[in-house]
């Protein structure tokens, strides 16, 4: 079990990742909007979730077993951040998903 110090760390190491994608794919404007991320809460999602009235961006951490899903699971999350809710796994979002890859962004396939 992680003590609340390695726990601290890794959402420092989450936060600092999700700047960098902010940056890189989506021009800044998560974080300038006010968006978060945390692997600590309760939330539904076995690998993450994103809750728009709160604008945070959930990914539970322990579920992911290597870099790559995690940062996988980020950019999913983020894509949903960045569309309006409604938009669920839909048409737009898988655009956005396309967009992203094309983009270099570490996807799902």
């Amino acid at each position: 079990m992680k003590n609340r110090k390695d726990c601290s760390e890794l959402d420092e190491s989450l936060r600092e990742t999700f700047e960098r994608f902010d940056k890189e794919y989506f021009g800044g404007r998560l974080c300038g909007s006010g968006w978060t991320v945390t692997s600590e809460g309760d939330f539904a999602g076995f690998h993450g979730q994103t809750i728009d009235g709160k604008r945070q961006t959930f990914v539970r951490v322990y579920a992911q077993r290597i870099a790559d899903e995690l940062q996988a699971t980020l950019i999913h999350e983020m894509a949903h951040a960045i569309l309006p809710v409604e938009v669920g796994h839909g048409e737009r979002w898988v655009a956005e998903m396309k967009r992203l890859k094309a983009a270099g962004a570490p996807t799902e396939n």
